[in-house]
């Protein structure tokens, strides 16, 4: 199934937006509107991805988001697994058909980030590049 870059977009952000919102608190946005590239039908067709990256001052409670935030999810077709990273525990999601859309959650005790990358739409990086630059009036 192919969809558009703004699809592509919209996509992660609602990801990010629900899973921010399941766990509360005041995050801080740092969303990026520039394309990423990624390779579309294994490698053979460039396409084009977004990503995301939210924080959120203080963490701890894992153990009472992670069964929620799987949940949710998985119900954007991510398989999702739990790990840990230093001192940060982790769940982290990848899409079966698309590995280029994930999610990923760290809980550490005083921090929490969220990031993800946006499902590989078709498109080229550098075209869909100078289209955000025109909608967000950025000189090329």
């Amino acid at each position: 199934m192919s969809i558009t870059p703004q699809e592509a977009r919209a996509t992660l952000t609602s990801l990010l937006d629900d899973t921010q919102s399941l766990i509360g608190g005041e995050w801080n946005v740092h969303d990026s509107p520039s394309p990423v590239p990624c390779p579309r039908g294994g490698a053979a067709e460039p396409g084009v991805a977004f990503t995301g990256h939210r924080t959120l001052d203080g963490g701890g409670g894992f153990a009472d988001i992670a069964a929620p935030t799987t949940a949710l999810w998985e119900t954007a077709g991510l398989r999702v697994g739990r790990t840990a990273v230093g001192p940060f525990d982790v769940l982290r999601g990848v899409h079966p058909s698309d590995p280029a859309f994930t999610a990923e959650l760290r809980v550490g005790a005083r921090s929490t980030m969220l990031r993800g990358q946006s499902p590989c739409a078709e498109g080229d990086a550098i075209r869909e590049l100078e289209r955000v630059k025109r909608e967000l009036g950025t000189p090329a």
